[in-house]
């Protein structure tokens, strides 16, 4: 299926659904080339590069894969689209976290951890020349050995369940269901570095999420609730959500629930490293002030099958486009087949709270960017640059693409 659709902005929305032949528990996008010139008939052609942790079907093995889709505009909008797989190497048990760090100069490193709690690495160098095609990626400093990746350090006693890459100091952390962190160098040998762990807080506490905010601080989500936030230059939390708050935001559903509901992402804005959003049961998002002074901001899906969500990121579009002045939008997928967006909701048309870059226990509207029929949505990403592109796998095999 592919469209272009007309927004009420009058902005050219174009989706399209691609059966892939694996079901993608993972997505990453990649960074790319720019397309080249356009040809005589005004068609250009791009390189939408992404890599995908996911069960393969047909040969019953979980993969990392490198994978494209081949994107043909012109100037009516998008074409035709065409999914690549690139390559694909055998993960050692399934794929319980991606991430991808981009370096710079084309640099990239893809990992990803295992169900047994492996980190696998993959060393990329990505053209940047513009027209430059796939075919011009070079596969750098091992990882893999024929069809089979290679363990780069074997970290946890259990699935590895959360991994977050800080481009400015070159660390990779890790978290488990272990209760251990890890903090590793991107680069080198990383089983040298993997005896002791950051943190080793035993087999009564599990974390579900990491994500750094700052080069020094790291934010984290687990079995004791709400957030923490971490100094990489000590072993305990600096500081913590008020037990008052929930386990995920939501007091009082926390509080009727219980244990059933948790926190399943974290995110911190690109920008405000004050600012995390994270994902949890029953569609529902939050925006925490990590320096825990007020309330996080919420939102739901306004529909009892939206299920637990998946995956959360900050819009990076919103800040391209000349927003993001505070908390900015949120993007987040569910198991109930909900792609969609969170952002601030003011009565009055204002935007005095978003100004003041706080989160502030303010309620948010969450609206449905798509809803995938009869199926779960597994992951999404999006790229980092301008937020243009998004990419959604759900449990029966096809990625959805939308270029907004």
């Amino acid at each position: 299926m592919v469209a272009n659709i007309t927004t009420d902005t009058e902005d050219a929305v174009h989706l399209s659904r691609h059966f892939l032949r694996l079901q993608a528990h993972h997505v990453a996008v990649l960074p790319g080339p720019l397309p080249g010139p356009a040809d005589a008939n005004g068609m250009t052609t791009s390189y939408k590069l992404f890599a995908v942790g996911a069960w393969v079907e047909d040969v019953q093995e979980e993969h990392l894969a490198v994978m494209a889709l081949v994107v043909t505009s012109g100037p009516e909008g998008v074409a035709r689209v065409e999914p690549q797989r690139l390559a694909s190497w055998r993960h050692p048990g399934p794929v319980t976290a991606l991430q991808v760090a981009d370096l710079g100069r084309g640099e990239v490193c893809i990992f990803s951890g295992g169900g047994g709690g492996a980190l696998c690495r993959l060393q990329l160098a990505m053209p940047l020349a513009p027209g430059a095609t796939p075919s011009d990626i070079q596969l750098r400093g091992g990882g893999f050995e024929g069809a089979d990746l290679l363990v780069a350090a074997q970290l946890h006693r259990g699935p590895l369940s959360g991994i977050s890459v800080q481009s400015d100091s070159r660390l990779v952390a890790t978290c488990g269901l272990d209760g251990r962190i890890f903090v590793l160098p991107v680069l080198g040998d990383l089983s040298a570095h993997m005896e002791e762990p950051l943190v080793d807080s035993g087999p009564s506490t599990s974390y579900w999420a990491i994500a750094w905010s700052s080069p020094q601080t790291f934010v984290t989500a687990g079995t004791t609730g709400g957030l923490e936030v971490w100094d990489r230059r000590g072993g305990k939390p600096v500081a913590r959500s008020p037990m008052s708050w929930g386990a995920t935001g939501f007091a009082e559903l926390d509080l009727a629930q219980g244990t059933a509901r948790r926190i399943s992402s974290v995110a911190v804005h690109p920008g405000r490293p004050h600012l995390a959003a994270t994902g949890s049961s029953d569609g529902c998002v939050a925006v925490w002030d990590l320096r825990f002074r007020n309330p996080p901001a919420r939102a739901a899906l306004d529909d009892p099958s939206a299920g637990d969500v998946r995956k959360v990121q900050f819009d990076a579009s919103e800040a391209a486009a000349g927003g993001g002045a505070g908390g900015g939008c949120l993007l987040f997928c569910t198991e109930g087949g909900f792609l969609a967006m969170a952002s601030p909701a003011f009565d009055d048309g204002s935007s005095a709270q978003q100004e003041r870059g706080g989160a502030g226990g303010a309620a948010w509207r969450a609206e449905v960017l798509w809803r995938e029929p009869a199926a779960a949505m597994l992951a999404f990403d999006a790229e980092q640059d301008q937020g243009r592109d998004l990419m959604a796998s759900t449990d029966q095999e096809c990625l959805v693409y939308i270029s907004r």
